[in-house]
């Protein structure tokens, strides 16, 4: 992350998933991001639906800001 530019409470991340990784089961991968490091509270993930998946895939990160603003500079999911 970007120093002096933190993370809002509440707030989620958006990760785009490039289309040249091909994923066969959303639901697993999805699953098992929660294991994680620097996140103030636990967090879920989910698929968003995606018209062609060759462009690429959207997973979003919830939860894991719902406490306080992030100011630190690394986490890992």
């Amino acid at each position: 992350m970007e120093l002096y530019n933190p993370v809002e409470k509440q707030a989620y991340l958006r990760v785009k998933i490039p289309g040249a990784f091909l994923i066969s089961n959303y639901d697993r991968v999805a699953s098992t991001c929660t294991r994680l490091t620097g996140f103030s509270d636990e967090i879920s993930c989910s698929f968003e639906k995606v018209e062609d998946s060759r462009w690429g895939n959207y997973m979003l990160v919830k939860g894991g800001f719902d406490s306080e603003d992030f100011d630190g500079s690394e986490f890992s999911f």
